[in-house]
């Protein structure tokens, strides 16, 4: 049964059986959850995740970051064992039921052995908060999965990655995990978002700091006052129409006497 298991389903996310055999039981991916969930008040939606995985497929930006550089990753990896081990191995791994335990279950990226080190998996992520500035800078923030110990990186006790991996340890009978944190270190030039970005800052240039440096009349302190009929042809440099809230001038330096909130970029007056 086990081997059948691990074998039918080494296409992982994109077998129907590998939602099917994990259903019913607490897989390697959802152990720290598990075990730190209430048993008088469970959470509900890690019970329907672990009782109805088929049903409860999701999609995100970091999901999907994942699937399309996944390849990219083991590749990377690959290649660098390569260098370092000449017997080393490599191959997909399925869903592997633990015999002591049958409830649970795990399914590392890959399984991988060389001479010298031995059986062991492999489990990659790709955090889409470290895309673009890479696994040290990304280091430094407190909710990611890795920490700098006595002058090196390794993974957060208390993270759920650690759970993760200590399950699959654990159901493989293996020693070891290569855990892999994968981010790309170049970055290319994007020109339809530096297209963007500096239609954004020549509209700020012009509409605000210009202004600012003829007339403060962003840093002058401002009193808001009802709008009345004699101030309509000196209303917002934006030359719109009296409308929404407003804010007065204080004092004669600026040519207009009111303006929009939403010009100010503010939602309540100073």
């Amino acid at each position: 049964m086990v081997q059948h298991v691990r074998s039918s389903t080494r296409e992982q996310s994109k077998c129907t059986m590998w939602y099917a055999y994990r259903a019913g039981r607490i897989t390697a991916s959802v152990m720290k959850t598990a075990c730190c969930t209430s048993t008088e008040t469970p959470s509900i939606s890690l019970l329907k995740k672990i009782c109805h995985p088929e049903m409860h497929k999701f999609s995100t930006p970091a999901t999907t970051w994942g699937l399309d550089h996944e390849a990219d990753a083991i590749n990377s990896y690959v290649a660098e064992m390569k260098k370092q081990y000449a017997s080393f191995v490599h191959s997909k791994s399925g869903l592997w039921l633990c015999s002591d335990h049958p409830y649970i279950a795990a399914s590392p990226d890959a399984s991988v052995q060389c001479a010298c080190c031995g059986k062991g998996t492999l489990e990659v992520k790709f955090p889409h908060s470290a895309a673009n500035k890479g696994v040290l800078a990304a280091s430094e923030t407190s909710d990611f999965c890795l920490e700098f110990v006595d002058g090196s990186l390794r993974l957060k006790r208390a993270h759920a990655y650690f759970y993760q991996v200590q399950t699959q340890m654990g159901v493989y009978g293996v020693a070891y995990c290569d855990f892999v944190v994968w981010t790309p270190m170049e970055l290319h030039m994007n020109d339809t978002f530096v297209q963007k970005m500096l239609s954004s800052a020549r509209k700020f240039f012009t509409h605000v700091i210009l202004p600012e440096l003829f007339t403060e009349c962003f840093t002058m302190k401002d009193t808001v006052k009802p709008t009345s009929d004699s101030d309509k042809d000196s209303f917002c440099y934006c030359q719109g129409p009296e409308s929404g809230k407003m804010l007065a001038r204080d004092g004669d330096q600026c040519n207009y006497t009111w303006f929009h909130f939403a010009c100010l970029g503010i939602k309540r007056a100073p």
